[in-house]
């Protein structure tokens, strides 16, 4: 009889796939890359690839700040849906231009 046709060997890597095992916590039943299910963030994305499984390409960083933009958390009110700098719509004065970024939004360099 005649053998039957191997199958076909399976495609080599797939390109656009994160996978490696980098990290040091790898085989640990833990997925560490921070990425969708994991249990932890203590290494980079896609390096935890026998715990984590293959992962899409790494998500694009936020791209730096855009200059000419004032937005920080260092009012001591930041978080409590009232605006405290002052700027158009605020409803308090009580923190420098742009330092209640989660309430007032981003500001232009200060007047």
């Amino acid at each position: 009889g005649k053998r039957p046709p191997a199958p076909p060997a399976p495609p080599p890597f797939s390109p656009g796939v994160e996978c490696s095992e980098e990290c040091v916590y790898t085989n640990d039943n833990l997925c560490d890359d921070g990425g969708p299910g994991s249990e932890y963030n203590e290494c980079s994305w896609g390096s935890d690839c026998s715990d984590c499984g293959k992962r899409p390409p790494a998500p694009p960083a936020p791209p730096p700040f855009s200059p000419g933009v004032e937005c920080s958390e260092e009012c001591v009110y930041t978080n409590d849906n009232l605006c405290d700098d002052g700027g158009p719509g605020s409803e308090y004065n009580e923190c420098s231009w742009g330092s209640d970024c989660s309430d007032c939004g981003k500001r232009p360099p200060a007047p």
